[in-house]
């Protein structure tokens, strides 16, 4: 699985073979690893070549990570700080995740096969994930040569689970990373990656809030333009008939009185041609109102003191901050609640804070 040069450093391992008759010896290796910062670079640099030319780095076969997770498998050492580092920021930002720990060592001489064959077993369970998390801590290149190793970057290409990889410190780059789907550049800063803020869910609340509030006003504006427009057009097709009924009224009362009976029988059809007109006119307007009254029953149901009166209530602090959580409020502050008929002030006692779950 390494490439190997000329004039490299190897440790191998092996079975030893003497011929005493002809004075020989020969060695069936059966695994070598590079020794030496120099010669593990040189290693990586091949292998990183190699993969490469290949595509498995390439960045049109990455997947995006599901913005809300539920579901989420972990491979690490259940010693290493990255493990603990790892859950306490997940929880920190965010809970209710299902989180599947997978224990494997992160270093040593079976690191690379047991991490690759975790990656693999994973992919083939009945259930699965919905993300594929590896973390480790920093170390020297020695240290993460595990992630290195041709074996753990070609499971994590070929697995079919997203898949997020924060190995070391910020400086260190592992050919791990570069084959995962996203890359993290500290166990800490894959949970942030993995997973939104509390506040940042609750600003995109509010946001998409106000766009609804502001689409049903533009809606009733435009509905209201709507219904003016409709008035004006047929308030003047009225006008342009009487106007027109007063003419013709007027030519058939100079043709004389042989033709008054005419005259009157045209005056009887234009009366009800007109009745009907208003009757139709009334029912459009009636139909123009109840839309209209419909939109404002459903903007007054999104009323904030609508909410408030089916039992809801807003606490604020007396700087006016909105109280999301426990922690935006301290002991001994006065907190002023707004109920659907007044306010009441309180002054806080106590806090519990609310029990974490990962």
């Amino acid at each position: 699985r390494t490439p190997l040069e000329d004039g490299m450093k190897v440790r191998v391992w092996g079975v030893p073979r003497v011929y005493p008759r002809y004075g020989k010896f020969s060695l069936v290796v059966e695994k070598l690893e590079p020794v030496g910062a120099g010669a593990l670079r040189r290693a990586f640099e091949l292998l990183k070549k190699k993969l490469e030319a290949e595509g498995v780095f390439d960045t049109t076969r990455k997947r995006a990570l599901p913005r809300f997770p539920e579901r989420v498998v972990l491979l690490t050492s259940p010693d290493a700080a990255a493990y603990q580092d790892f859950l306490k920021v997940l929880a920190a930002r965010w809970g209710g995740i299902h989180i599947d720990f997978v224990p494997v060592p992160v270093q040593g001489a079976d690191a690379a096969e047991r991490i690759a064959r975790a990656i693999d077993w994973v992919n083939e369970r009945e259930r699965m994930a919905e993300v594929l998390v590896v973390v480790r801590g920093g170390g020297s290149l020695e240290d993460l040569q595990a992630f290195n190793d041709e074996l753990v970057v070609r499971a994590l290409a070929r697995s079919r689970i997203p898949t997020l990889v924060g190995v070391g410190h910020e400086r260190d780059v592992t050919l791990a990373d570069l084959a995962a789907d996203m890359r993290a550049s500290t166990p800490s800063n894959a949970a942030e990656l993995l997973v939104p803020t509390r506040d940042a869910i609750g600003a995109a609340v509010d946001d998409l809030a106000q766009r609804l509030s502001r689409a049903l006003r533009d809606a009733v504006r435009a509905r209201g333009e709507e219904v003016a427009h409709s008035v004006l057009v047929l308030r003047e097709t009225v006008e342009t008939t009487v106007d027109r009924v007063d003419a013709l009224t007027r030519s058939m009362e100079q043709l004389g009185a042989h033709v008054r009976g005419h005259v009157q029988y045209n005056r009887l059809r234009i009366a009800h041609a007109l009745e009907r007109m208003q009757a139709r006119i009334t029912e459009r307007f009636s139909a123009l109102d109840t839309g209209l009254r419909g939109l404002e029953r459903l903007l007054g149901t999104l009323h904030p003191y609508r909410v408030l009166g089916r039992g809801y209530s807003m606490t604020r602090t007396e700087s006016g901050t909105l109280v999301r959580d426990v922690q935006d409020v301290h002991v001994g502050e006065r907190l002023v609640t707004t109920v659907s008929r007044g306010t009441l002030e309180s002054d806080v006692t106590v806090t519990h804070a609310p029990l974490e779950t990962t």
